[in-house]
């Protein structure tokens, strides 16, 4: 998924300065967003709808409900309140929803989100022109036959052509 979404701003931004900018400002809002930085309930209200877009929150959620449920995690009376689990507990203080369910739901997301990352990165590539003009790269071998044959911009004929 990763790869995925930095092809798609490689795709989008078609210049390796831009790329890097978008590229960092991708991860900051992604990581921010996600879940184990900032809580869901840190979120400002305007912007959790951002944490839903991201797919480090379903990346999160997954491997927490996959690691909580695990049986080490399942010991009764082993929290604060002793009624429920140590697992979750820990899942309800890090706002992650208790439902085991939530390890496929990640997974799901994830797929859709790296299909999702790769078709936008094919549009991107078939739609937009890169940015500059384009120019030939010439060996300095061949620049200095060039010059040593005389004029530069006469054209020439290729080495396995011949004249007629």
């Amino acid at each position: 998924m990763a790869a995925g979404m930095f092809r798609f701003i490689a795709g989008v931004c078609r210049t390796m300065i831009i790329a890097n900018t978008g590229g960092a400002l991708m991860l900051l809002v992604v990581f921010l967003l996600g879940g184990f930085i900032l809580p869901k309930r840190s979120i400002p209200n305007w912007w959790v709808w951002a944490n839903w877009v991201s797919p480090l929150t379903y990346a999160f959620h997954a491997m927490s409900v996959n690691e909580m449920y695990a049986p080490r995690w399942m010991h009764n009376g082993t929290s604060s309140d002793k009624t429920t689990t140590l697992g979750l507990s820990v899942l309800k203080n890090f706002d992650v929803y208790a439902n085991e369910n939530w390890y496929w739901i990640g997974v799901g997301a994830l797929a859709v989100f790296t299909v999702f990352y790769n078709v936008l990165f094919t549009i991107s590539l078939m739609y937009l022109s890169p940015m500059g003009k384009k120019q030939a790269i010439i060996t300095e071998e061949d620049a200095n036959e060039l010059e040593n044959e005389g004029d530069v911009n006469e054209p020439r004929l290729g080495k396995w052509q011949c004249k007629e």
